[in-house]
C-alpha cells in the first residue's frame, strides 16, 4: 500500500471572515440558518449536577428527526425534538451512561454501587449486572447484548443479563469497540499498537500488528482507533499518520503521512467522506503552533483520496482567533460541523462543501464539553444530517439545544 506523503505547504484560498475573531455570531449572505426549535434542558435537568444525555437520529413517518434523551438524578427524559414524550423513574443517582446504536438500551453506573444497570428505555424496565463500567471495554448492541472486557476475557451478555459466552487469553490492554450498524456483527478490540476482529461466537477473523509506522522520542502518543458509521472502515490515527482499513479484511486502503498534528477523525454518514483536524505544532516548538485546520478525505472506488484543506492563523498568530477546531460531525453532502476552542470559551463553526466558513455561533464562555453525548464515553456538543435536500443540524450551549436548517439564499 502506498503511503502518500503530504509535506507541501498549504496555500490557503478558503474564506475566513474576520468575526471569527471577535465574539459575535455570523452567517455567509449566501447562506440561511433557520432555527426549528430549541430545548431548555434546565427546564428538566440541573446542567451543572447531571450533565449526561444524548441527541441521536431517529427515523420517523415524517422523516429523519432529532431525539434526545436527559438523565437526572432519578429520571430518564426521552424527548422527540423538543416535546417530552416518555419518562422513567429510577432509584440512586447514574453517573455515567453509554447507549445502543439505535438508543433503545441503555447501560448505566450507579452512584453507590459497583454493578451496571441495564435500562430497556422501550419497556421502561431495568436490570442489574455485576460488571464495571468502563466505557473504553463495554458495549451495546441494539438487542441489548452486553460485550465486556476484563482483564484478559472478553464477555457477552444477554439483554437479561446473562452470560451467555467469553473467551480467555485477550489482550490485557485492549479496548473494545463496537460497530454502530446493526447490519455488521463483528467485534472489535484495539491496543496500543494492534486491532483484532472477532464474531459474535468470539472466533478470532483477523489481526493487525504494529499499526505505529513511527515512534518520537520523549512524547508518543497511543494511536486514535475510529470506526466508520457503516462499520465498514476503521481510521488510525496516530500524531502525523493516518492509516484506514476496511474490517471485511483487515486491509490497509488508504495510508497518509502529514507535517502537522493530528486529531481524532470523524466520518459522514455513508462513510463517503472523513474529516480531520489538526494545528502545526510539529513545524514549531511544542504549544506554539501558528495555524490549525481541517483536511478532507474523499472515497472513491474503495480508497480514500485527499480532497481538501481548510487552514486559518490560530490565536498566537492572530489575536481573538481560536486555538484549533474540534470535528463534531460531518454530513454526506460536505458540511462539516466544529466546536471552534477559544481563550475565552467555544463557538459552533461551519464549514461548507467547498471548506468555506459559513456560520459561527456566539461565543459560550462555559465551553462546549458539558453534554455528554455518546456510547464511547467521548463528548459532543453537535449533530449533522441531510436527508431529502434537507440539511439540519443541532448543536448546545451550555443550556440549550438548538435545532436548526441550513438553506442557501
Amino acid at each position: 500500500m502506498l503511503t502518500i506523503l503530504c509535506s507541501f505547504i498549504y496555500l490557503s484560498s478558503n474564506v475566513i471572515p474576520p468575526e471569527m475573531a471577535s465574539e459575535c455570531n455570523w452567517i455567509s449572505p449566501e447562506f440561511n440558518i433557520i432555527e426549528e426549535w430549541s430545548l431548555d434542558i434546565s427546564d428538566y435537568i440541573d446542567p451543572s449536577a447531571t450533565l449526561v444525555g444524548n441527541v441521536y437520529r431517529a427515523e420517523t413517518e415524517d422523516g429523519a428527526e432529532w431525539h434526545t434523551i436527559l438523565i437526572d438524578q432519578e429520571t430518564i427524559f426521552r424527548f422527540e425534538g423538543n416535546a417530552l414524550t416518555d419518562s422513567i423513574s429510577y432509584p440512586g443517582i447514574i453517573i455515567n451512561a453509554i447507549f445502543s446504536p439505535d438508543f433503545r438500551y441503555m447501560l448505566a453506573n450507579h452512584h453507590d454501587t459497583e454493578n451496571a444497570i441495564l435500562f430497556n428505555l422501550e419497556q421502561k424496565t431495568y436490570e442489574s449486572i455485576s460488571i464495571p463500567l468502563l466505557s473504553s471495554r463495554v458495549c451495546l448492541t441494539d438487542e441489548g447484548q452486553i460485550i465486556a472486557k476484563d482483564l484478559n476475557t472478553l464477555r457477552i451478555y444477554d439483554s437479561d443479563c446473562n452470560l451467555i459466552r467469553f473467551k480467555n487469553d485477550i489482550s490485557q490492554n485492549a479496548r473494545i469497540s463496537l460497530m454502530q450498524p446493526s447490519s455488521i456483527d463483528l467485534i472489535f478490540l484495539a491496543s496500543y499498537d494492534s486491532i483484532w476482529a472477532y464474531d459474535f461466537q468470539l472466533n478470532p477473523l483477523w489481526c493487525i500488528e504494529r499499526v505505529m509506522r513511527h515512534t518520537f522520542s520523549g512524547y508518543s502518543p497511543v494511536p486514535d482507533f475510529t470506526l466508520s458509521n457503516t462499520g465498514e472502515y476503521i481510521a488510525v490515527r496516530h500524531f502525523i499518520d493516518l492509516d484506514i482499513y476496511c474490517t471485511d479484511s483487515g486491509r490497509l486502503i488508504s495510508s497518509f503521512e502529514f507535517p502537522e498534528r493530528s486529531f481524532k477523525v470523524r466520518f459522514s454518514e455513508s462513510d463517503s467522506i472523513l474529516a480531520m483536524p489538526y494545528i502545526d505544532e510539529l513545524q514549531n516548538a511544542p504549544g506554539s503552533a501558528a495555524y490549525f485546520g481541517i483536511k478532507e478525505f474523499q472515497l472513491h472506488d474503495g480508497i480514500y483520496e485527499y480532497a481538501g484543506d481548510f487552514m486559518a492563523p490560530n490565536s498566537q498568530t492572530e489575536e481573538g482567533m481560536p486555538s484549533m477546531l474540534d470535528i463534531q460531525s460531518v454530513s454526506d453532502d460536505g458540511f462539516i460541523l466544529c466546536n471552534a476552542i477559544y481563550n475565552s470559551g467555544t463557538r459552533m463553526l461551519l464549514l461548507s462543501p467547498e471548506l468555506d466558513v459559513i456560520w459561527i455561533s456566539d461565543m459560550n464562555p462555559h465551553g462546549g464539553l458539558f453534554f455528554y453525548i455518546s456510547s464511547s464515553a467521548m463528548y459532543y456538543c453537535s449533530g449533522y444530517f441531510c436527508c431529502d435536500n434537507r440539511s439540519n443540524f443541532w448543536y448546545f450551549d451550555g443550556n440549550t439545544i438548538h435545532s436548526c436548517i441550513i438553506t442557501e439564499n
